[in-house]
């Protein structure tokens, strides 16, 4: 099991990178970072 774990873990990065898409709301110019499930207003 210990041996093919890592051929796992690059299978995993692989499709990860090939396939994966970000479907979360783009920043905008002036917001150096963002939270999905808290609003600016939240964190003070």
């Amino acid at each position: 099991m210990f041996l093919f774990s890592p051929l796992v873990v690059l299978y995993m990065v692989y499709s990860v990178i090939r396939y994966g898409k970000y479907t979360g709301k783009e920043l905008m110019e002036n917001e150096e970072w963002g939270y999905e499930d808290m609003d600016k207003e939240q964190l003070k």
